[in-house]
This record gives C-alpha cells, sequence and structure tokens, in this order.
C-alpha cells in the first residue's frame, strides 16, 4: 500500500483552495488538485505492506501532542524540469514542526528515509507551466487550519482518479 501521514483539511477550507485553484489553473495549464485531496502531508512513507501498517497504526495510536492552529501563506512553486507544482505554503509555526518531529520518532522503526527538509505546503496545481500567480487577483481567507488529527491515507486509483482516502486517524489532545 502506497501510504503516507498528513494533516486532513476542513471542508470549508478545500473548497477555498479549489476556488484558489481554479483561478490560476486557466494560466498555468496544469492538473488541478481534486477537491477532496487537498491535505498537508507530514511524511510521504512510500510502499508499506500489511504488517508495516498495522505496526505504525499502532504507534500512531501512542501519539500524545495537543491541537493547535496554523494559517495559510502565500501561493509559490517548485520546478520539476520544465514543469510547475504550485502550492500555497503554511506560515511558520512551532507547533507544525514538532508535530512533524513527533511524526519522524513513531516512523523511524520502518527505515523509511525521507528526502529533502520539510516544507509545508498544500498542492494546489501539479504539472503546470510557468506563469506569476504572485500577480493574480487571488480570494483570500481569514480561516485558520485547525489541526486536531492526524491522519494516515492511502494513495490510490479509483476509476482512473488518483484519490487519498484516510485509512487510520488520530485524534490529538
Amino acid at each position: 500500500m502506497r501510504l503516507f501521514i498528513g494533516i486532513d483539511l476542513s471542508q470549508s477550507m478545500k473548497s477555498y483552495l479549489f476556488n484558489v485553484s481554479k483561478t490560476i489553473e486557466p494560466h498555468t495549464r496544469g492538473h488541478i488538485t481534486r477537491e477532496p485531496n487537498y491535505h498537508l502531508t507530514l511524511a510521504f512513507l512510500g510502499e508499506l505492506d500489511d504488517i508495516q501498517t498495522e505496526q505504525l497504526k499502532g504507534w500512531m495510536d501512542t501519539v500524545d501532542f495537543k491541537s493547535f492552529q496554523m494559517k495559510l501563506s502565500d501561493i509559490d512553486y517548485f520546478q520539476k524540469g520544465e514543469r510547475y507544482i504550485y502550492y500555497i505554503g503554511i506560515q511558520s509555526n512551532p507547533s507544525l514542526k514538532s508535530l512533524y518531529q513527533k511524526v519522524l520518532d513513531f516512523i523511524a522503526p520502518l527505515n523509511i528515509s525521507l528526502h529533502g527538509k520539510f516544507s509545508p505546503h498544500i498542492t494546489l496545481i501539479r504539472q503546470g507551466k510557468a506563469f506569476p500567480v504572485h500577480a493574480l487577483p487571488l480570494p483570500k481567507t481569514e480561516e485558520n487550519i485547525d489541526v486536531d488529527t492526524i491522519t494516515l491515507f492511502l494513495s490510490h486509483q479509483v476509476d482512473g482518479e488518483l484519490t487519498y482516502t484516510p485509512i487510520h486517524r488520530v485524534k490529538l489532545k
């Protein structure tokens, strides 16, 4: 199973992000993230077998962490070859960094190597072309993201669509 640990978002936040994506998509001509798939990845785990998955669920159930809020920041992009991945960032947040470290601690026994530094973001558009999105008038929100749960997601295809299905959730305190 192809898995990752992340933070699921409220439906209102997913709707907001989808509206932002629809605003920039015609300019970037990329692939919009499907509305139900918006999330913030804490750790991409890759392929895990059933035994590893059950171990991981058990470790997740032991997480002792206080819920918190985070805020969106600016839209930016990562360049991959000639294509661009557009995303919205997350304002610096010590609680988020601590939660990320806690996740690293409980996945350590699985010997999964994570690549690069933690750069919290929510992907809006994949496979886009270059465009100065900073110049666009984009919808704004003052909504905070409530982080009160961490989720183990299954990444898979359903009827030809990339789908992220929650398979285990752990409530934070």
